[in-house]
């Protein structure tokens, strides 16, 4: 999945390097000037990351073995220009026949049938759409909404679907061990000039 691209120090064992989605670390923003304004985003960030280490924090890779460390922040980055999985994905395929993008679209619940996923109901335009599967059901809605949709479907803590009057399905600990990176990603200044 990753072509990792890095100009600092990564934990190599936990990054791919023939993927599609470019990763890498931002660099120092300049002074970006607009036709109005100019944008001061400093980041500072070896003042930061020195200040960290002061204090004993270690530097390193937080997407690496040890994920407690101060480091520059890491993205999808391609020369410059964000990569993503849209990028990277789906528009080398969109013009492939059985594949359906539907834009403004809300995945609400896993249509499942004798315990097995058969499709997806979900809202457009305030009108309620079902789609089917002919051989399997993906789910890929992030972190978040990944296991909301499984225990909007049925498939959860038991004790929590009771709560909303959700039949339960398979009673599984969905979501109980999420755990997110947490980060800071810098201080940003603006400062508005008339010219």
């Amino acid at each position: 999945m990753e072509s990792a691209d890095f100009s600092v120090d990564i934990d190599e064992d936990y990054h791919g390097y023939d993927g599609p989605v470019h990763v890498n670390v931002a660099e120092d923003t300049p002074i970006l000037k607009h036709k109005y304004q100019v944008l001061l985003l400093l980041f500072q960030t070896e003042e930061l990351i020195n200040a960290f280490i002061e204090l004993g924090k270690t530097e390193g890779d937080y997407n690496g073995a040890d994920q407690f460390v101060v480091s520059r922040v890491q993205a999808l980055i391609d020369n410059k220009t964000r990569s993503g999985t849209a990028h990277s994905y789906i528009r080398p395929i969109l013009n492939r026949t059985n594949l359906v993008v539907s834009l403004e679209s809300l995945a609400t619940k896993i249509l499942i049938s004798d315990k097995v996923a058969t499709g997806i109901e979900f809202w457009k335009n305030g009108t309620k759409y079902s789609a089917t599967a002919r051989k399997e059901v993906i789910l890929s809605a992030g972190v978040f909404n990944s296991p909301q949709l499984l225990m909007l479907s049925g498939i959860g803590p038991k004790e929590e679907l009771d709560k909303y009057n959700i039949d339960t399905i398979v009673d599984l600990p969905v979501g109980k061990n999420l755990i997110d990176h947490v980060y800071y990603k810098g201080l940003f200044y603006r400062q508005v000039t008339q010219q």
